[in-house]
């Protein structure tokens, strides 16, 4: 069942590319770009910086949906 669950999940984000800005992460996740900085900020949502620029990897986002689902 965990297996089906985790296969729904990437399947939700296909079209999501393996690496992506913050503000562009708003636009697949119901969250705002304040809640998505806090997350990083925290440590909630694992972010590199590369050449200035704040990225987020697609697993990253796909392991925090997969953890908040489990948890609800």
């Amino acid at each position: 069942m965990t297996t089906r669950y985790s296969d729904d999940v990437a399947e939700m984000f296909a079209d999501m590319p393996d690496t992506l800005t913050p503000a562009e992460l708003t636009t697949y996740l119901p969250q705002s770009r304040r809640t998505i900085d806090r997350w990083i900020a925290e440590g909630t949502l694992r972010a590199y910086r590369l050449g200035g620029r704040v990225l987020v990897r697609r697993a990253d986002v796909l392991a925090l949906v997969r953890l908040v689902r489990a948890a609800s």
